[in-house]
């Protein structure tokens, strides 16, 4: 989902929310995110967790289909 603008806003509000985030650095044209953490304070699994939550898509696995909905259409690949 990391295709636009509004995704990766999107993406990273949700993420800068946990406790214990460094700093989210992500690029739409490679859809990939660079997220530092303070591992004594949250985990990688929660971080991933955190975002199925709210409808992203983590290693191939969908998020939450209620939250999913919700995203903004342009936050979706075109087929």
């Amino acid at each position: 989902e990391l295709v636009c603008g509004d995704g990766q806003r999107i993406f990273e509000g949700r993420i800068l929310e946990l406790a214990g985030i460094k700093s989210v650095s992500v690029n739409i044209h490679t859809q990939k995110a660079q997220i530092r953490y303070r591992d004594n304070q949250v985990t990688a699994e929660t971080i991933e967790a955190h975002l199925k939550d709210f409808g992203f898509t983590v290693g191939g696995v969908v998020g939450n289909a209620i939250a999913r909905s919700r995203l903004p259409s342009c936050c979706f690949e075109k087929e």
